[in-house]
Parts: C-alpha cells; structure tokens; sequence
C-alpha cells in the first residue's frame, strides 16, 4: 500500500470514528433534553390540576360560609350540592396528589393533608367549617407549597 492510500484510509477512519462519536453524544444530549421536557411537562400538569382543586375548595367554602351567613345565594340548591361534591372530589384528589414525606421540600404538606381530610363539604356539616385562622394558615402553606414546585419547573428548564 502506498503512503497516499494510507493517509487516505486512516482520515476515512477518523472521519467515520468522530461522526459516530458526534452522533452518540447527540443521542444521549437530545434523550436527557426529552426527558427533561416531559418532566418539566408534567410537572405544570400537575401543578395546574392542584390549583384546580385548591380553588374548587376555596370556592366551596366560601359559599358554604355565605350560606350559613343566611346571605342571599344566587344559586338553587341542585348546583350548591353539585359544588359541594365537586370540593369533595377536588379535596381527595388534592390529598392523593400531596407528598407528605418528611423530606425537605414537603414541610407544610402534613399540615394541608390534616386540615384537608378535616374539611367536610357534605350536607349537614355546615357547623363544622374550619375557623378563618386555619383557613389563613391553609392558604398560606398552599402558596407557599405552589409557590415552591413552580420554582423546581422554572429551574428544570433551564
């Protein structure tokens, strides 16, 4: 063999070794990038449901107070009964949805499971609204808890 056809065979080599190469690590690139995305993904679809059942909570125990503050209901009872059970529903799946281990990051989840699973939004129940303290204190370690996992979306983009 020649020196010429050495030369030629030896760049073909390192051109086909580099092009793998390149195209290896631009698997492995655009895999974690995917599967960071899709994190990320549903990372805000969860988020986005768990405000959903917050404020279907809120929003039912605002009309149960109202109700019980003989205010006029601009509703029928039919659709004051449909939001109670739709709060239920919104409080169990939040509950589901919560971490309440005691690794760093889960702080106030207990503390929205304990006053979650003492909400009752069945009929009969409207003497045993939370007080506007706890109610305070829930909101307060919802935003904060919302507050944090956005804050894990916006880094996981990055």
């Amino acid at each position: 063999m020649e020196t010429g056809q050495i030369i030629t065979l030896c760049s073909v080599l390192a051109t086909l070794i580099v092009g793998f190469a390149s195209l290896v690590v631009e698997h492995r690139l655009s895999r974690k990038e995917s599967y960071n995305k899709r994190v990320t993904e549903e990372r805000i679809k969860w988020l986005n449901k768990v405000r959903d059942d917050y404020s279907k909570i809120m929003a039912a125990l605002t009309l149960k107070n109202d109700s019980n503050c003989n205010k006029d209901l601009f509703i029928d009872q039919n659709e004051y009964n449909n939001r109670m059970y739709e709060a239920d529903v919104a409080k169990y799946d939040l509950i589901s949805r919560l971490n309440t281990s005691t690794y760093d990051g889960n702080e106030y989840n207990q503390v929205l499971k304990e006053f979650l699973l003492n909400l009752s939004f069945s009929t009969g129940s409207e003497d045993k609204l939370p007080k506007e303290e706890k109610v305070k204190l829930f909101m307060t370690y919802m935003n904060l808890m919302l507050e944090k996992e956005w804050k894990k979306s916006k880094k996981e983009t990055k």
